[in-house]
């Protein structure tokens, strides 16, 4: 299980009690130090369930699984491996009746999250043009990822931005317990309040996962931190890999601290420094330390490879985005007819879309093809989670942000009219709109046609919410197709309709992988999966 590591590798593998940091720079190998590491403990007779392994991305824990399953073959099961929101998934789906909620709660992704700041905002009369939304998002989610209450952020607000923040923060956390959801930070602060006030429910699953590993140990935040260290506080096995010069999740809440000062919250912890390269050459190593080591909050190492010293690092100085454009567009042409090179051996990298422009215009009257990856997400796609309400929505009847995405829609005469009046006696009552649908008889101030519609519309979601006990995810897919005439909504005979309705097909291509899970829970899990999908997932696996 360790053969095939050099010596400083070999030496974060063999180290399997207490606390190890693994300083390990880009292309030093360290997935491949941490997957031997996993095997070397399978084959020193630790169970498989008391191993856990955490990444960031969905992707970095496919490739993971895949390479402890070659090494290990059928010899042992495959530990669990996922990232810190799958995990946290996992943990609530167990334990969430704790906190008085009920488990089939619906996951928010970051667009709804946002959605619904906007109608807090709107509803509260709160200027979204000196409150932008996804500003006020931003300060609630880094709070939450400094472990704080809305309660605790709005003692410490002193200034109007944070006290408007704190009231939005406030109604926030309001809306999603009466829709029975959670949003992404939620996935993580939720497990460690459970942690936290219910001792034996941690000692459950300190038990449980006696060895852990964290990947892109940098990036972690300070909510992160105390899960890890509420799951590791008795056995101290926490082997966290990592970086300080690539951390690059700041704006996220990433605090880098937690990196620099491991040996302060570990005192014990063993230290291993990967500093062989297997990816580049000694002059572009040179390069980048020479910038890195100005740094002054790093972990100091230095990286050296025997690739040898390679060509020297070029630096092109361009007056503006035409000339830098062009003279890309001239190199590629140049080495493809000079040496021969393919047109799929280069990537031109951005740090923003709209940088995009001026380079596709270059390659255009080149005659380069390309592809832009980064574009608009398969799971962003309107028509995609216009199905994925419907989804969610029979999956948690509480869940009134996505009934009202899908329910006028394809139109049924349910103008935003009928919905106001609806949403206010709602109110007035004390339901939410997803209950009050249910008994819309009763509703005043609303047309017969709307009630006719409403009434249809209920009665076919309460025969699909029957069916969904029986039926795979994939079908139900079906069902909502055709009881919904969502065939005919999108293929409106446009090109744009078309590609919309292959987009819905090839989600429930998407939902057959589900087909062999028990009925009454694989809607829930396909919906776990889909709202886990990071952005980052999208780009194709690379060994970082």
């Amino acid at each position: 299980m360790l053969s095939g590591l050099n010596p400083q590798q070999r030496e974060a593998a063999e180290h399997t009690n207490g606390p190890l940091l693994v300083v390990a720079g880009a292309g030093s190998g360290k997935t491949r130090a941490l997957t031997h590491r996993i095997a070397h403990l399978l084959s020193r007779g630790v169970p498989h369930w008391q191993i856990l392994a955490v990444t960031f991305t969905n992707k970095a824990a496919g490739e993971m699984k895949q390479r402890i399953q070659k090494m290990i073959e059928e010899k042992y099961e495959t530990p669990l491996i996922g990232t810190f929101h799958s995990i946290g998934v996992r943990i609530l789906r167990t334990e969430f009746e704790r906190l008085d909620r009920e488990r089939n709660f619906s996951i928010l992704d970051s667009d709804d999250s946002l959605s619904m700041i906007k109608k807090i905002l709107k509803s509260s009369g709160i200027d979204d043009k000196k409150f932008p939304p996804r500003m006020v998002y931003s300060k609630i989610s880094m709070a939450k990822n400094n472990f704080l209450s809305p309660e605790q952020f709005a003692i410490a607000s002193d200034n109007k931005l944070d006290k408007i923040v704190a009231e939005v923060f406030t109604k926030f956390e309001a809306k999603k317990l009466e829709i029975n959801s959670v949003d992404f930070d939620d996935l993580i602060v939720l497990p460690v309040v459970i942690f936290q006030r219910y001792p034996e429910v941690l000692e459950k699953y300190q038990n449980r996962w006696k060895y852990v590993s964290v990947d892109e140990f940098q990036d972690t935040n300070a909510v992160q931190l105390r899960f890890l260290d509420l799951i590791t506080s008795e056995h101290k096995n926490l082997c966290a890999i990592g970086d300080s010069d690539q951390s690059i999740y700041a704006f996220r809440g990433a605090d880098i601290s937690n990196i620099l000062n491991f040996q302060k919250l570990y005192p014990k912890a063993k230290i291993v420094k990967l500093e062989q390269n297997y990816r580049s050459t000694q002059n572009i190593l040179d390069a980048a330390d020479g910038v890195i080591q100005n740094n002054i909050s790093r972990v100091p190492k230095k990286m050296w490879t025997e690739s040898g010293t390679g060509e020297k690092v070029e630096i092109i100085d361009c007056s503006d985005e035409r000339e830098e454009s062009q003279i890309i567009g001239q190199t590629i042409q140049n080495l493809k007819s000079i040496e021969g090179k393919n047109y799929s051996d280069f990537a031109v990298l951005i740090r923003t879309n709209a940088q995009s422009r001026a380079i596709e215009e270059v390659a255009l009257r080149m005659g380069i093809p390309y592809q832009i990856i980064g574009g608009l997400k398969f799971y962003a796609r309107k028509e995609i989670r216009d199905l994925l309400a419907y989804l969610k929505f029979l999956n948690n009847e509480k869940d009134s942000e996505s009934l009202l995405r899908i329910i006028n829609l394809p139109p049924r005469k349910i103008g935003a009219t009928t919905i106001a009046r609806l949403s206010q006696y709602a109110s007035e009552r004390n339901l939410t709109i997803a209950e009050m649908i249910n008994h819309i008889e009763f509703a005043e101030g609303l047309t017969p046609s709307a009630k006719l519609s409403l009434g249809k519309f209920s009665e076919n979601i309460r025969k699909l919410r029957k069916k969904r006990e029986t039926l795979s995810p994939a079908q139900l897919i079906e069902n909502i197709i055709t009881t919904f005439g969502l065939e005919g909504f999108y293929r409106d005979g446009s090109e744009e309709g078309e590609m919309r309705f292959e987009n819905i097909l090839e989600l429930q291509s998407v939902a057959h992988k589900y087909d062999d899970l028990e009925t009454d829970r694989a809607l829930s899990v396909f919906l776990e999966e889909v709202a886990l999908i990071a952005d980052v997932d999208s780009i194709e696996s690379s060994d970082r």
